[in-house]
């Protein structure tokens, strides 16, 4: 079933605006993954909302949503839209492969503001927002040689799966410069973590794995009597914490982009306000991606004028350098590829919290370079 429900921003200057643009939204409406993609679409309602008026050309707005646990029989006739602006996806990868092919030299935006593999750079027209899976990697192997770090007995734990492999990589090149010493194991492996009589147990795990993955690791080396911290990728997020006794939060820390020191900004206060009232739950990690994701793109239409035309958009999105301040966080293009400051840091009071030897402090660890 190809669910396509339409939300039409209101019109602006009718009595002289003519021209029509749409966006096409790919997201998980049905499966397990249900739940967040109807949150993303509160999301993107929000961030449609809040946008402002369209410029004078533009008459309306449409964005059009569908399913993408299996790309719908019409897609290449979607594509030939002469109003289409831009495509937003949330999609696995060899899913956003199968719809990039179908773009093929179409220059039509493809923004995907939850993805980051490596390869998706390959692809001219593709915009992530996130940090890519290397310099996650590469930014654990720097924090976990600093203070206070440093004296952690530390393992890490990887997959054959794509992500976790770029995650691994960008972890050992940079571990490898600096001579920081770990354990490596995988899925077939880890067990022997607590078996080992030849080593003092780990006392901090790097789970380099998806969520998924991540969780089944948690639940074995629990059962085990594991005692030492774990150590999360910025994918796992409050969905996996509802898996967690809250009695096991504090020996747990996330990878996660740095929003704002101290205090929610009002835009990320404003929006979370909005969002907990639609959706009925606070927002989560992808629901604040793409509504920053939009916000963007609202950004480019207002800044265009009617003649410009996709492949216009596209240049302006990968081309040159650019900061963007989001309810996410701040994220650093250069020629396209997103760059974000990330942090270590904690589940406190309902919400991510950044990491401190001491809970009267206030200041994150982020290290200087991340590559």
């Amino acid at each position: 079933m190809y669910h396509h429900p339409s939300t039409t921003h209101p019109v602006v200057r009718e009595e002289t605006a003519h021209t029509e643009r749409k966006i096409l939204v790919f997201l998980p409406l049905s499966g397990p993954l249900a739940e967040e993609g109807r949150g993303i679409q509160e999301a993107i309602s929000i961030a449609l909302t809040a946008s402002g008026l369209l410029p004078s050309w533009c008459s309306r707005l449409t964005v059009e949503y569908y399913n993408s646990t299996s790309l719908p029989p019409f897609t290449d006739s979607l594509l030939a839209d002469p109003s289409l602006l831009a495509i937003v996806a949330h999609m696995p990868l060899p899913s956003l492969a199968d719809l990039s092919s179908r773009i093929g030299s179409r220059p039509i935006p493809l923004v995907v503001p939850a993805s980051s593999h490596e390869s998706l750079l390959s692809l001219a027209h593709v915009f992530p927002l996130l940090s890519l899976d290397g310099d996650e990697g590469v930014f654990v192997a720097t924090v976990l040689d600093s203070p206070p770090f440093r004296q952690e007995r530390i393992a890490v734990i990887s997959s054959e799966k794509s992500y976790s492999e770029m995650l691994f990589r960008g972890f050992v090149e940079r571990a490898t410069s600096q001579a920081l010493s770990y354990r490596a194991f995988s899925l077939r492996t880890f067990r022997s973590i607590t078996a080992t009589s030849d080593h003092s147990p780990p006392s901090l795990i790097w789970l380099a794995l998806d969520p998924e993955e991540a969780l089944e690791v948690y639940r074995v080396l629990t059962a085990s009597h594991y005692s030492g911290k774990f150590l999360f990728s910025q994918y796992v997020d409050e969905s996996f914490l509802l898996e967690v006794p809250p009695s096991d939060y504090p020996r747990l820390l996330f990878v996660r982009p740095v929003v704002v020191p101290h205090s929610p900004p009002p835009l990320l206060r404003t929006f979370s306000e909005a969002f907990t009232i639609s959706a009925g739950r606070a927002p989560r990690w992808p629901d604040m991606l793409f509504y920053d994701a939009f916000t963007l793109l609202l950004d480019f239409l207002r800044n265009h004028d009617e003649k410009d035309s996709p492949e216009a958009y596209l240049h302006t999105l990968k081309a040159g350098e650019r900061t963007f301040m989001g309810i996410s966080g701040v994220i650093a293009f250069t020629n396209g590829r997103p760059s974000r400051p990330l942090s270590i840091a904690v589940y406190r009071d309902n919400t991510f919290s950044p990491f401190t030897m001491d809970s009267s402090e206030t200041s994150s660890i982020v290290p200087e370079s991340t590559r």
